[in-house]
């Protein structure tokens, strides 16, 4: 399995370190191999890395906006793509499930 356990986290080391990572056949070739939706293994890494900064309910509603506004590969995209995709996404989502 491609994304199965660290697999996923390795591939996108290898991504990042790619020069030209937006356009890179390598990164295509990668994507088109995801799922189309935020895998268990997934979810929980996201949930696991989320409650080391905040509550269980807060994380759990980003890991459910994640899932529920992107694909596996648009997020991947984005977040390969501007180093601080994630942290912003973060920062609007905690506001968001704070209402």
């Amino acid at each position: 399995k491609l994304i199965a356990g660290d697999n996923w986290r390795k591939l996108l080391e290898i991504l990042r370190r790619e020069n030209e990572q937006k356009d890179s056949l390598l990164m295509e070739m990668f994507l088109s191999c995801m799922p189309e939706k935020f895998t268990p293994e997934l979810k929980k890494y996201l949930m696991d890395s989320c409650l080391l900064a905040a509550s269980k309910k807060d994380c759990s509603c980003l890991v459910r906006e994640l899932d529920q506004k992107f694909t596996l590969a648009e997020w991947l995209r984005l977040a390969l793509s501007d180093s601080t995709f994630l942290q912003q996404y973060i920062d609007k989502a905690a506001s968001l499930c704070q209402e």
